[in-house]
């Protein structure tokens, strides 16, 4: 059975044609911002961000659709950032219509999503590729690197929590770099601040954390 433009359009990203791609977005009868069914469940736009290697179909579809496209389900830039797609990261975030500090119905953003699945992506680059996600949203300057998700969990929380010690060490190396002040002294729901948790697991590591008597790395 032949393929609709739509399915077409599809068919092209999951097999990288990219030629194919963009001639298929020119036509009237397809729709860029189409949600696929079973198994996607997703728009192009959420399945390029969440595939290495389709950051030119990023490119191409930010031509015709906007980059913050849900209400509930995770944003493209969540996807980038979890799977450690820097690329398709980068092309978002230079994008500004993309909202940094968007949010899913857990309250997590881009940066929550860079540091709880640090290094996880299954590549031998994971963790280089996540580390670079957490260097270009921290880098952003509408950032808000201390957004508290539902559980009030900070993205510094959640690296100490789920991410990792090179998950804490990517948040304070970057919240330095760029002269950002971190919160580590919030109350969370788990009755632990995230200070309290990064010493617990990695002792070796409160020697860089900022004073309590400051927010910040400002000497």
């Amino acid at each position: 059975m032949d393929l609709s433009p739509q399915d077409q359009l599809l068919e092209a990203l999951l097999d990288r044609d990219i030629t194919l791609f963009c001639e298929l977005l020119k036509r009237e009868d397809v729709n860029p911002n189409h949600r696929y069914e079973k198994p996607h469940y997703s728009t192009c736009l959420e399945i390029a961000c969440r595939r290495i290697g389709c950051d030119e179909f990023v490119r191409a579809l930010l031509q015709y659709v906007k980059p913050n496209i849900n209400q509930i389900h995770p944003e493209p830039i969540h996807h980038a950032a979890k799977r450690g797609h820097y690329e398709a990261l980068k092309i978002l975030l230079d994008d500004k219509r993309t909202k940094v500090n968007a949010v899913d119905s857990s309250g997590r953003s881009a940066l929550h999503f860079a540091v709880k699945e640090f290094g996880k992506g299954g590549l031998e680059d994971s963790e280089i590729r996540s580390e670079k996600c957490v260097e270009l949203v921290m880098r952003h300057q509408d950032v808000n690197i201390n957004l508290p998700n539902n559980k009030n969990f900070t993205p510094t929380f959640e690296a100490a929590f789920q991410g990792g010690k090179k998950a804490v060490e990517a948040m304070l190396k970057y919240a330095k770099m760029f002269d950002k002040s971190i919160e580590l002294d919030g109350n969370t729901g788990m009755g632990k601040t995230a200070r309290a948790v990064i010493t617990e697991k990695y002792p070796e590591l409160e020697h860089q954390l900022p004073s309590t008597r400051r927010s910040g790395f400002y000497e």
